[in-house]
């Protein structure tokens, strides 16, 4: 599925120091590295089988920031519980999921229908898109509403991954509201 290039068990330290910056852990996330182009890599499973993978540039300066290795159509999701987040990015999925929630990267800012799908399977959807598309936040919100789908727009102060202290607060404060934040997918459908 990967080129070469893309390892797992070399350059941990480089990983684990990306790692450290949005307190994620590299091991749970089964985070790889790419040697050739210095990307930290996100592998994509779907039922437990690598399907994909998304590499961040290390250095900020290389373009594009964000490679995709295949070519699954879906996005990237992080957690089992039954309220979903929203992101744009593979670390604002992962964050999210730190938080007990199920963070759903559609990898950019395009929704589209394979991400609606897979929407549907959650009881609450929350759309916390960066700030600076916050447009897109509305319009994704009205989008999967349209489609069955209850979802609120949460306009953050910051991106996700930064863990700006009002937007994890309010986050955890719609957790609790949504009365099920605690439940998993599973659960849910038991």
């Amino acid at each position: 599925m990967f080129p070469e290039s893309v390892v797992s068990d070399a350059n941990r330290h480089i990983v684990d120091g990306f790692c450290e910056r949005y307190n994620i852990d590299s091991l749970e996330l089964d985070l790889r590295y790419d040697i050739k182009e210095d990307r930290v890599v996100f592998p994509i499973y779907d039922n437990g089988r690598l399907v994909d993978g998304i590499g961040k540039a290390i250095n900020e300066n290389l373009v594009p920031k964000w490679k995709r290795y295949g070519t699954m159509a879906g996005g990237y999701v992080r957690g089992s519980c039954v309220v979903a987040v929203v992101v744009e990015d593979c670390i604002s999925a992962a964050v999210v999921e730190t938080l007990g929630l199920t963070g759903v990267a559609i990898l950019g800012t395009a929704l589209t229908e394979s991400h609606i799908f897979a929407l549907k399977n959650f009881k609450k959807v929350i759309v916390a898109l960066d700030p600076d598309a916050a447009p897109k936040t509305i319009a994704y919100t009205k989008e999967l509403k349209s489609n069955g789908i209850d979802a609120f727009a949460l306009k953050l102060i910051d991106d996700i991954k930064y863990r700006r202290e009002e937007d994890i607060q309010y986050l955890l404060k719609l957790k609790r509201e949504f009365n099920g934040g605690t439940q998993s997918i599973k659960e849910s459908a038991d």
